[in-house]
């Protein structure tokens, strides 16, 4: 019987790691020898790590780490609903015995943010062309993209409430430019609409259902906005912030933008 002597390799925490896409994976791990003193020693070992996509190596997947007892892979660099297994090799370079573990990495997916631009009103006047901003709605899963260029559907649905409770079709017309494929009604991330002026004073409310083109997926998120219909004498405000779902982090500026427009023979003045 021979006494081999074998390399210890542990990656620290649990077998089963759940993520998702936007988080960064870091794992930990430790690598040894016993000397004859029965201390660990951790000279005269390679240590390596390998990455597995259903059982296929992702070479394409190598830690940002420079410490070779971390491994580290940084926000959207695995794919959501994908199972990934993580390996730690340590090889002792004189003999090339060599130790391994690994952990499972699963990937779960993310959420759908539905976001309108211009607060919860905006204001638009008869017989002009105004729009409902649906751009900024974004996907967990989709780093620096929004609207459709994140691959996200939009539909969009009106409902007057004020002076009476009843259909928009009375008071609001949705322009062509609304639409990816008008035939099949298939609208972009902006409506544009025009207000008729038996719509001055009227109050709608509109809101647009974002899901996920992928049709084997049942993600959805809504968002509401209401459009109060004006003159076409009356100042119009469109607010904006640099806020994501009206949340900021503590210490970053609040930066409130305003957009104001008038008729052009109108004098206005504008206070914060």
């Amino acid at each position: 019987v021979l006494d081999i002597e074998l390399p210890s390799a542990v990656i620290n925490g649990p077998s089963v790691i759940n993520i998702f896409a936007k988080d960064t994976l870091s794992l930990t791990s430790s690598a040894f020898i016993r000397d004859c003193d029965d201390t660990a020693v951790t000279s005269g070992l390679s240590i390596g790590y390998r990455v597995t996509r259903k059982n296929v190596l992702d070479l394409s997947l190598v830690s940002t780490s420079k410490n070779l007892f971390n491994f580290k892979l940084g926000a959207y660099a695995l794919a959501p609903l994908t199972e990934y297994k993580v390996t730690l090799t340590a090889t002792i370079l004189t003999t090339l015995e060599s130790s391994s573990m690994s952990v499972t990495v699963l990937v779960g997916q993310g959420e759908l943010y539905a976001q309108l631009s211009g607060g919860s009103k905006i204001v638009a006047r008869v017989l002009e062309t105004s729009m409902i901003d649906a751009s900024p709605s974004f996907d967990d899963d989709q780093n620096d993209v929004s609207g459709l260029e994140a691959g996200l559907r939009f539909s969009f649905a009106c409902v007057q409430i004020e002076p009476l409770a009843e259909s928009c079709d009375s008071s609001i017309e949705i322009l062509p430019d609304s639409y990816v494929d008008q035939e099949l009604e298939v609208f972009g991330d902006k409506l544009y609409f025009r207000a008729f002026t038996q719509g001055q004073g009227s109050i709608t409310v509109w809101t647009v259902v974002v899901s996920d083109a992928d049709s084997a997926s049942f993600r959805s998120a809504t968002a509401s906005i209401d459009v109060e219909v004006v003159s076409e004498e009356s100042p119009t405000v469109a607010l904006s912030s640099n806020t994501v779902l009206g949340i900021i982090n503590p210490g970053k500026t609040l930066t409130v933008t305003a957009r104001v427009s008038t008729p052009a023979a109108i004098l206005t003045t504008c206070t914060w």
